[in-house]
């Protein structure tokens, strides 16, 4: 019995290799991925039985194999994590967590430590989503410090609609911390250029604040996988505590660019804080 050879079973043209779903993203050409899961020795006993055994064709070959691997990495791929550990409506940092990650943050002095506490500050009393304070520009902070007023454009807004948020004092300290520190870093003050800077030159990319956050989560020893979005959650949270208003959720819709009311209905659910007490008042 003669080897096989890879012209054996290798599709003469387009037309001969019809793959199912699964396989349109690996294709022949990428299949050497599959040594990661199966050997060599493996892949050629699979190609004789295929051929010999049950007399498919070359194009019926590779698709068995190439759905092979599919169900292989499938099975092998490491699961997702699921709400950062906690549910939707508990992905908010309670008020001695929040006091332990701003405080392991501005125990490092470092620079970008300096920075990394600006724009969290600056999410916590805005409920900006981390998108749209990545794609700040000096122009729009300069801008929004005289009024006080910050206005968004729609190109780093969600579902692109402008927007504009109050600057209380916390956000305004927020914005004059990563002035100074794009400063110290060396940049000059360009209007349309990115607020925050990476080591690389480069504007900060949702993906590294994301990463920092999760790098001061465990400095802080929050036990959770907490994300930026937590601080727009928790400046939500907050503010329904804090507020005497009688009806606080148009306000609230308004303040985070909500365009429905369901967007907010979460933040009505009882916190984990008042859950407890309510466990306690039955002692």
């Amino acid at each position: 019995m003669r080897s096989l050879h890879r012209s054996d079973y290798q599709p003469q043209s387009p037309s001969d290799f019809h793959p199912s779903p699964l396989d349109e993203s690996i294709g022949f050409p990428k299949l050497a991925s599959v040594k990661q899961i199966i050997s060599p020795s493996q892949m050629e006993v699979i190609m004789k039985g295929l051929c010999e055994d049950s007399n498919l064709s070359p194009s019926e070959v590779m698709a068995a194999i190439a759905q092979l691997h599919e169900a292989a990495r499938k099975k092998l791929a490491k699961p997702k994590k699921k709400y950062y550990g906690r549910k939707v409506v508990e992905r908010y940092l309670t008020e001695d967590e929040e006091k332990r990650l701003f405080a392991a943050v501005k125990r490092v002095d470092d620079l970008y430590a300096r920075r990394d506490y600006g724009w969290m500050l600056l999410i916590r009393h805005t409920g900006l989503r981390v998108s749209t304070v990545a794609g700040l520009t000096v122009g729009d902070v300069r801008s929004g410090m005289r009024n006080e007023r910050l206005v968004l454009r729609s190109e780093i807004m969600k579902r692109g609609k402008a927007h504009e948020v109050r600057l209380n004092k916390k956000a305004m300290r927020a914005l004059q911390i990563l002035l100074a520190v794009r400063k110290k870093m060396g940049y000059a003050e360009v209007s349309d250029e990115p607020l925050m800077m990476s080591r690389k030159h480069k504007g900060l990319s949702v993906r590294s604040l994301q990463a920092r956050m999760k790098q001061w989560g465990k400095a802080a020893d929050l036990g959770v996988d907490a994300s930026p979005h937590w601080l727009r959650h928790t400046m939500a949270m907050r503010y329904l505590k804090q507020t005497t208003t009688n009806n606080p959720l148009p306000r609230l819709k308004r303040m985070l660019g909500h365009s429905s009311f369901n967007s907010v209905a979460v933040y009505v659910e009882p916190s984990r804080e008042d859950v407890d007490d309510a466990w306690d008042d039955l002692m």
